[in-house]
């Protein structure tokens, strides 16, 4: 299903609205007026493309993108990603990258259901180690951004987009246990 999608939103530039619902608006329009740029972060759920394309459409920023193998395809999916104007960056350029973005007020984001096993940053999930990516914490803590977890649903073929509360850093902790 999943897949099939991406040629939906890539068909939905004028009419994105009615496949995307956000049902929480204020928690993104409040992130977006600190000017200190945020840090969304999601997993793989319904389809983060969909997430990725509403965001973009009203904030600059950065979405860390893990490189397709097939280079065609992957130039077809980066081109979908940047619909609005959002930029797809390497996983080897997260942090680098996302401090100065994040210092020009715009956006980072990242699906962090993926890491490697070899991060200190694991917890059972159902029985299983799993790991996740530290570094939107990371980058939290480095800046002083807020994060925010966004979850995305599919019902009915539209995407329910909804936002947690901004989450800051105490900076006066020290960094391994604040992340």
């Amino acid at each position: 299903i999943t897949i099939l999608e991406y040629f939906r939103l890539r068909r939905s530039k004028e009419n994105l609205d009615e496949i995307v619902i956000c049902e929480n608006p204020e928690i993104f329009e409040e992130a977006k007026k600190l000017g200190k740029g945020v840090i969304f972060m999601s997993g793989h759920q319904a389809n983060w493309e969909a997430a990725l394309l509403d965001i973009t459409r009203h904030i600059s920023g950065v979405a860390v993108g893990k490189p397709i193998k097939n280079p065609y395809l992957y130039d077809w999916v980066v081109s979908l990603r940047e619909m609005f104007g959002g930029k797809v960056i390497n996983p080897k350029k997260a942090i680098s990258t996302g401090i100065k973005e994040l210092q020009k007020g715009h956006f980072v984001g990242m699906a962090c259901d993926q890491a490697l096993p070899e991060s200190s940053y694991s917890h059972s999930f159902l029985g299983v180690r799993a790991w996740s990516s530290s570094s939107p914490a990371l980058l939290s803590y480095r800046t002083g951004a807020p994060l925010v977890v966004l979850t995305i649903q599919r019902k009915s073929e539209k995407y329910y987009i909804r936002y947690s509360p901004l989450m800051w850093p105490n900076r006066n902790n020290s960094l391994k246990p604040e992340v």
